[in-house]
């Protein structure tokens, strides 16, 4: 006996093998039931069934239209295709209490004609057929039922969609710049469908008839949001989707994204070729007007202006054509103008909510609600507390529910920024975790741990993420640490104690260039002349080049290390040559910083400063800190003094920190 659930209620149902009809003895509900007879079949549709009481109607058809394909001879399937064409949702009759269908996806096409009908009266057998048909004929009904009822709607000009509430209840920053973008329409003279002022009236009534009658007559769908879930929130998906349905039916009509603070790829992917609106600049909503003015062209102001009622106080004329110049010059940003005119409505009316209003957004210099940035400063201005004070109901409910929905989407930014930084600092923690687990397995025997990342991806990882590097420090590892400002590297082993055991060559690194790291000795490893040669040398001809890239590079790498050093162009200085005559450039693996690099590269005298190892002292180092730079001649003094042609390029020895470049990636 397998359990499966009840598509009215979501009870479970005890369906025993061969069974197509069952009723739930939750619900009471008598209804048709799929073939259980494979795992994967009852999953899927366990899975359809979740999404389509979810109203989640686009992605449950994905899941009915895979077991259509996969068991091309299941009825139900065929059927769940049909509940999600139609939006059909189980909810309880006040009058018998008997599970009752309710369409939130209408049509003008009926059910009993779809082609998907007709597959599932194919495919049943006689007892599952008739409560097939019985299903139908009350769907079709409520169809025939919603279309009477639309068909009485006038044409909307325009659809707004959007998300009215957010998860806590408070409305939306969506829901107020719909509303902004609704009155300017609406002065424009176009009829727009917009739930919040539209079903205003239609309390305890179905809401679909409406809705079906504006996306099938609105020529243009506004789509806001300021949220990723907000654009896929169950409701308002529903209604964009059904209207990008109608334009791939080859209906003319087209729909605008309107998005304020996300970016495209916060939008639904279905959008991704279509021209949005970005309601955070400056004049977005004359920049939307006109595009609309565009596609449906202008309308008469006078078809929408309220009549004058004949028992206007006096002034009341003055007063309308002033709030309407202040307004007009708040769209303009003439802060001053719009001043001036809200003090001349006050003149006449001293309570007048919807001039302290304007003053509030003069003084704020805010040409619209929606390009508010700080709230707080909006919501404890003198001039918006007297709009509080003094507005009608509906402006204190418009000022307020800007506020909460301004603060709510404050809240969530916050704790988005929240979860992304404790998103970051876990990646971090578990970046630091492998490069410290790779650094403490360098050079151990290969029965120590295995590393989590190779050397030149942990290096990487290490440079990549300053949090990284700070969490790696604070473990006090011999491997890595800060020196002086710059993070150290093991690479290779060299002699450093005074007996002439070998040990890591910490160096510092300098640069990163993608995958490519340059470095230096944090010590200076070995002390030798320039050109031992007795003449004058220039950096190709120099001993010391040999040494390095011979010598040097054989001594203290491995065939795995060297692999990984960079052949790299090094350029002459061309500007200092102590007389040597023509200087080349070279090609090489180990090299010197220049005169130039070492001013850029280690940019202050503590910078450049470093001490020896004691087998570079015992080599014959006899001034402390002095280090040869690749320019002939040049080298830096114990206090980290860049000095040119000092010293004798063949006559005196000072000591050696080798640079070089590596491939992370090798």
């Amino acid at each position: 006996m397998a359990v499966f659930k009840c598509k009215m209620c979501g009870g479970g149902l005890n369906i025993t093998e061969g069974m197509t009809v069952c009723e739930c003895e939750y619900c009471g509900s008598v209804q048709t039931v799929p073939q259980l007879d494979d795992e994967k079949k009852i999953n899927l549709f366990s899975r359809a069934n979740r999404l389509r009481s979810a109203g989640e109607f686009d992605k449950a058809s994905g899941v009915y239209e895979t077991l259509v394909s996969d068991y091309p001879e299941e009825a139900e399937a065929y059927w769940g295709l049909l509940l999600c064409k139609f939006g059909i949702e189980y909810v309880d009759d006040r009058g018998t209490g008997k599970k009752v269908p309710t369409c939130h996806r209408s049509s003008f096409d009926s059910i009993m004609e779809d082609e998907d009908f007709e597959m599932v009266m194919e495919c049943s057998d006689p007892a599952s057929r008739a409560v097939y048909r019985e299903e139908a004929k009350a769907i079709e009904s409520l169809r025939i039922r919603i279309n009477e009822v639309s068909s009485k709607e006038d044409p909307y000009d325009i659809f707004i969609c959007y998300k009215e509430t957010d998860d806590s209840g408070n409305r939306t920053i969506d829901s107020v710049i719909a509303q902004d973008v609704y009155q300017a329409l609406v002065q424009k003279g176009y009829k727009v469908f917009f739930s919040r002022i539209t079903l205003e009236d239609k309390l305890g009534q179905e809401y679909e008839p409406y809705i079906f009658a504006a996306l099938n007559s609105a020529k243009i769908m506004l789509a806001f949001g300021t949220d990723y879930e907000y654009y896929n929130a169950v409701w308002v998906k529903n209604e964009w989707s059904r209207f990008l349905s109608l334009i791939e039916k080859g209906a003319n009509k087209t729909l605008i994204p309107c998005y304020k603070g996300i970016d495209a790829y916060d939008m639904p992917k279905e959008f991704a070729r279509l021209q949005a609106q970005d309601m955070g600049k400056v004049g977005a909503i004359q920049d939307l007007l006109r595009g609309i003015e565009k596609i449906l062209g202008s309308k008469s102001r006078s078809t929408v202006t309220a009549p004058v009622p004949s028992a206007l106080k006096e002034g009341d004329l003055t007063k309308l054509g002033l709030m309407r110049r202040t307004f007009m010059f708040i769209e303009d940003g003439d802060w001053s103008n719009a001043e001036r005119y809200a003090e001349k409505i006050l003149d006449i009316d001293p309570e007048n909510g919807e001039a302290y209003l304007a003053k509030a957004m003069a003084d704020l210099r805010i040409p619209n609600l929606v390009t508010l940035t700080n709230v707080t400063y909006f919501e404890n201005n003198p001039n918006t507390q007297k709009a509080l004070r003094y507005g009608s109901d509906a402006l204190r409910n418009d000022i307020i529910g800007f506020i909460e929905s301004h603060k709510s989407a404050e809240r969530m930014r916050k704790k988005a920024e929240e979860e992304r930084k404790k998103r970051e600092e876990q990646a971090a923690q578990e970046t630091a975790e492998k490069v410290i687990a790779t650094f403490m397995a360098k050079g151990q025997s290969s029965d120590a741990p295995k590393q989590k990342l190779s050397f030149g991806q942990a290096v990487n990882a290490l440079l990549s993420n300053p949090r990284v590097i700070q969490i790696v420090c604070e473990k006090n590892l011999k491997q890595v640490s800060l020196y002086n400002g710059y993070v150290t590297i093991p690479f290779g082993r060299y002699p450093q104690l005074s007996n002439g055991a070998t040990s890591d060559i910490e160096w510092l690194v300098l640069r990163k260039d993608g995958n490519r790291v340059l470095l230096i000795s944090k010590d200076a490893l070995e002390c030798l002349k320039y050109s031992e040669n007795g003449t004058l040398a220039t950096w190709e001809t120099c001993s010391l080049r040999r040494w390095l890239n011979e010598t040097f590079i054989t001594s203290a790498f491995t065939a795995e290390e060297k692999n990984m050093i960079l052949n790299v162009s090094v350029a002459a200085d061309k500007t200092h040559t102590l007389g040597t005559g023509p200087v080349n450039d070279t090609i090489d693996k180990i090299f010197l910083l220049d005169g130039a690099e070492v001013n850029l590269y280690l940019n202050t005298r503590s910078a450049r400063t470093c001490q020896e190892t004691e087998y570079c002292r015992a080599r014959g180092s006899s001034t402390p800190g002095r280090w040869w730079l690749r320019t002939p001649g040049a080298y830096v003094s114990g206090d980290g003094t860049v000095n040119y042609g000092g010293r004798s390029v063949f006559a005196s020895n000072s000591a050696v920190r080798p640079a070089l470049w590596i491939d992370l990636e090798s």
